[in-house]
């Protein structure tokens, strides 16, 4: 057993760590300086614009999704598209992000939930249907969320991973956020000059670059599937990676449904709308089209959709309103739209809201 006075010396130095990891990485300090091209700095930076760069006396809407959004909306196209309504858009879309990352991020983004006309969330499939990739289970979404978990939030976030040893890891890392920055506060330390250089430029340009990305040209023009085999058919000249998302997007290997994806959905989608149950904002749920290809129709439940339906402020659009894009002419790869894709997308999206929203 420790003497009484090591004990003191140990509680004491322990208690000065903890204090000195939360000046430093719960203060909002190092948040300023995360590396801009990282799944962290993809959640600050965007968070940063919509604070510091707001459009006067216009109706804002925010598209949320994943790399699916990053890459196939256009906030400005959009924007333009709609002038006639004062609606201007941002691009929420953050690749690698899941309903989990959208709920802490928009949380902050949006605290008095009162600033957006609209919030579109972007999802896949409407039905319910499991995949092998347990989204419960991503504890890497402590690197998006490192930056947002607050002390409230340990054991809420944690307690969400499926296993016991990812509830071990999220723990850690949401109680010691150093643990989660290791990395990057070494490579901070590494060259101090050029990171502040790089996160302040991101600050200031980065919305810029970002609204002015036009996306791949590239297209899948001669892709086809045989259907009755499983056997796609690829357009010469696709690298691996390109063909390896084809095959995902259009023939996936799909587990038997247990129902994990409506729990998943229904807590982390459930409680987007229950932080904006006494809203004015409309969320807006859609169907992205499925690939670059049509395809069969999937079975698995709506329970997610037949009861967010019931929702006050809930609205869906058509599931089918984005079926004319399923195209090769239109994808750069089995997921992401191309350049024009990315266009015909944007302006399509905004007229379903036309529908749906007041003028």
């Amino acid at each position: 057993m420790l003497p009484a006075k090591s004990l003191v010396w140990l509680l004491a130095a322990l208690v000065a760590a903890v204090a000195a990891e939360a000046a430093i990485f719960r203060a909002g300090w190092y948040a300023k300086y995360i590396e801009p091209v990282s799944s962290a700095g993809s959640v600050e930076y965007p968070l940063y614009w919509l604070t510091h760069f707001r459009p006067a006396n216009a109706k804002e809407i925010l598209v949320v999704g994943d790399s699916r959004m990053a890459e196939g909306f256009s906030a400005p196209q959009a924007s333009l598209e709609s002038r006639r309504h004062n609606w201007t858009f941002w691009n929420f879309g953050i690749p690698g992000s899941t309903p989990r990352i959208w709920y802490y991020s928009l949380r902050d983004a949006d605290p008095t939930r009162h600033r957006f006309e609209a919030i579109c969330f972007a999802l896949d499939y409407y039905n319910d249907e499991d995949q092998y990739d347990d989204q419960a289970d991503h504890v890497w979404d402590l690197n998006f969320l490192a930056a947002r978990l607050r002390f409230s939030d340990i054991w809420d976030f944690s307690s969400s991973m499926t296993s016991a040893e990812n509830r071990r890891l999220a723990f850690i890392g949401a109680a010691f956020k150093g643990t989660v920055f290791q990395r990057d506060a070494q490579e901070f330390l590494a060259d101090i000059p050029t990171r502040i250089a790089r996160a302040k430029d991101s600050r200031a340009r980065g919305l810029w670059f970002l609204d002015n990305y036009g996306g791949h040209s590239e297209d899948l023009t001669g892709l086809t599937v045989d259907w009755s085999t499983g056997t796609p058919h690829f357009p010469p000249g696709l690298n691996d990676e390109r063909q390896h998302s084809i095959t995902e997007a259009l023939l996936p290997r799909l587990p038997p449904n247990t129902g994990r994806t409506t729990r998943y959905r229904m807590l982390w989608l459930g409680r987007l709308i229950a932080l904006y149950r006494n809203s004015p904002t409309k969320l807006v749920f859609f169907e992205t089209s499925r690939g670059p290809l049509p395809q069969p129709e999937r079975k698995g439940p709506l329970a997610f959709v037949n009861w967010a339906k019931t929702q006050p402020n809930v609205v869906f659009l058509d599931q089918t309103a984005f079926r004319e894009f399923e195209s090769p002419d239109l994808y750069y790869d089995g997921l992401h739209y191309n350049s024009k894709g990315r266009e015909v997308f944007s302006k399509r999206l905004t007229r379903q809201l036309f529908g749906v929203l007041p003028r």
